[in-house]
């Protein structure tokens, strides 16, 4: 398939890598900085580019839009693809807001099976195979669940969407993420009551790091822990370049499919609800 890239950010150069390694082409990507997409173009020897997005949503060469922008250009940008009949691979977090998760999931689910968001760890082996065990009840019942995911020296990267609480930056959507996602995809088990602690930065206002009780709809507890104040780490199967490529092979290709795609795809919205909830009960530690 012909890939169009939308944004040049700091996940590209790895799925540039996954989409090649899956067999499919980038042919285009469009970004806003013409110095930086110019070197980004060099780097990763893609010929078309444009600071126009819309174009290569409309474009009759392209077949997937890559959207990895920040989080508030999603909803519109990803919308507009899947009218325009191209399939859409949405980075995560979906959006930065419920309006604008409400607003997309209306228009995927006109387009269900066009529509997916890049989270890569559930097509992991050792994922499947933990999933598998959990779901089974080989372990017996699940009562307790814990997730947590950090990493250090965002306020240090300069120009960055991460530091910009009207772009969706913040710890809390950004890798709280993974929390909510991951505590459904393995456990089945959907947050019902959300009790939460964290801490805003003083001066750019988003979330440095978030942590949270929640009790299931299944009477398990789930633990999550996330911040871009300490150290990076992560509980869940790290995410690279070879399981990017397996996520790209199986998206569209039914025959192939290791996950139910389309029910990922449905907890990635069920994700956003609960990074709503969970902010809705956060409480600034420093303000207390």
């Amino acid at each position: 398939m012909r890939w169009a890239f939308l944004g040049i950010g700091r996940v590209t150069p790895r799925m540039v890598e996954a989409v090649r390694l899956a067999g499919h082409e980038v042919s285009a990507v469009a970004g806003r900085n013409q110095d930086a997409l110019r070197a980004w173009c060099e780097t990763h020897q893609v010929s078309r580019s444009t600071p126009d997005f819309r174009s290569l949503c409309e474009a009759e060469d392209i077949d997937v839009i890559y959207v990895a922008l920040p989080p508030h250009l999603h909803a519109d940008l990803a919308s507009y693809a899947l009218e325009c009949g191209k399939k859409v691979l949405c980075e995560k977090p979906l959006t930065a807001s419920t309006e604008d998760s409400l607003r997309l999931r209306s228009v995927a689910a006109k387009f269900q099976n066009q529509f997916r968001h890049a989270s890569a760890f559930p097509f992991h082996p050792r994922s499947q195979a933990m999933r598998n065990i959990i779901l089974s009840g080989e372990i017996g019942e699940v009562t307790r669940v814990t997730f947590s995911c950090s990493f250090s020296h965002v306020l240090e990267r300069g120009r960055d969407y991460r530091t910009d609480s009207a772009a969706g930056g913040g710890c809390l959507l950004d890798l709280g993420w993974y929390c909510a996602l991951a505590t459904e995809w393995f456990t089945g088990g959907r947050p019902q009551i959300i009790q939460a602690l964290g801490r805003k930065h003083p001066e750019h206002r988003i979330w440095m790091s978030a942590q949270a009780i929640a009790q299931l709809d299944m009477g398990a507890f789930a633990h999550w822990d996330c911040g871009s104040d300490g150290k990076a780490r992560s509980e869940l199967v790290g995410e690279n370049v070879n399981q990017e490529a397996k996520m790209i092979e199986t998206l569209w290709a039914p025959n192939q499919q290791c996950v139910d795609v389309l029910g990922l795809t449905e907890f990635g919205f069920h994700a956003q609800e609960t990074l709503a909830k969970w902010e809705s009960k956060l409480i600034d530690g420093d303000q207390a």
